[in-house]
């Protein structure tokens, strides 16, 4: 009897054994050995285990940030802040403005006017749109009848920003040496034709009165008072290639009239009334560097139409006397150095 039942306690073994390693085939990761009580966890591992693999396991669709994207999200929060920073709202303000300058005019006649100036310009930005006021202080030498002189000036300019119209008015007074006096305004009207260039017309006058040689008798032992006006007119117009350079190209027509002399008590006047005529263009470039700093560069050339008899020179800057009508060219350049601060 029991080889009986140990016969058929053999026989079911062997017909299980292709099934358990059938399915161990299947699947080996979870294969336990029948009746092996250490391939069963216990609870406690088993709640060990499901902890720790909650906490650190990564899901397959969310792979490891790498420090490119690190970088680009960085940069993505900067542009956000550049952002928010540019949305705040206009707040008027003073902005200043220091800057030194140099120009000369040689002509065919000799040597021309020439400038060394120091600037100061405080602009008070009203709106966004472009309404803005200033006001710049300025001292320096200039060649007044041929003569280094000292003088100083202030200006006073004012614009309009109306959509694409941007007119602005400037006026500007001088006094100095050899009893010079000056008053000088310009209104330019400026169009925006599109965002990098504009095109306008500009309107200068102005009035000039100094001390010089007697211009009939050329004594230069006693001098007396010459009286000048002036006024212009032309066509500037603007282009900003890009943000660190703006380029400017001027074409103007000056007529100049010295009207008078008089001696210095004004006890005797005579009038001269001699024009002549200036037409010139000029080519102006500023280009900003380190931020805060502009160099500002010009070159011009031009003609000066001389009547016959006794003018002040608006170039040569002195009286000069000629015969017959008389033609000279002549150029001229300047360059400045200026600093921008809040």
């Amino acid at each position: 009897m029991r080889k009986l039942g140990f016969q058929l306690l053999t026989g079911i073994c062997l017909f299980l054994t292709p099934w358990v390693l059938k399915a161990q085939a299947k699947n080996p990761a979870n294969a336990a050995v029948i009746g092996d009580k250490s391939s069963v966890p216990s609870s406690a591992a088993q709640s060990e285990t499901g902890g720790a693999a909650s906490a650190t396991a990564i899901p397959n669709d969310q792979p490891p940030t790498t420090y490119g994207e690190n970088l680009k999200k960085s940069e993505k929060e900067d542009e956000a802040k550049s952002d928010e920073e540019s949305e705040k709202p206009f707040v008027p303000h003073w902005t200043g403005q220091l800057g030194l300058a140099y120009s000369s005019q040689p002509s065919q006649l000799g040597q021309g006017q020439i400038t060394r100036d120091l600037t100061f310009t405080g602009t008070y930005e009203i709106t966004e749109s472009g309404h803005f006021f200033s006001l710049g202080l300025t001292g320096g030498q200039q060649k007044v009848e041929g003569a280094d002189t000292n003088y100083g000036g202030m200006a006073l300019n004012g614009g309009l920003g109306l959509g694409f119209f941007l007119p602005s008015l400037s006026l500007a007074m001088q006094v100095g040496s050899a009893a010079l006096n000056s008053i000088d305004s310009t209104l330019t009207l400026n169009f925006q034709i599109f965002e990098p260039l504009t095109a306008g017309l500009l309107v200068e006058g102005g009035t000039e009165s100094h001390q010089g040689p007697n211009p009939i008798t050329q004594d230069t032992t006693t001098l007396v008072e010459i009286d000048s006006a002036n006024i212009s007119g032309g066509v500037v117009i603007g282009f900003v290639p890009w943000d660190f350079l703006s380029l400017s190209l001027t074409g103007q027509q000056e007529y100049s009239v010295t009207y008078q002399w008089q001696t210095l008590s004004q006890s005797l006047q005579k009038n001269l009334n001699q024009g002549e005529r200036i037409p010139s263009v000029s080519l102006g470039a500023d280009v900003t560097f380190l931020k805060d700093f502009v160099l500002e560069l010009s070159g011009q050339v031009g003609q000066e139409f001389y009547p016959a008899g006794t003018v002040y020179s608006s170039v040569l800057k002195k009286t000069v006397t000629f015969a017959k009508p008389t033609t000279q060219n002549f150029s001229g350049f300047s360059m400045g150095l200026m600093y921008n601060f809040q």
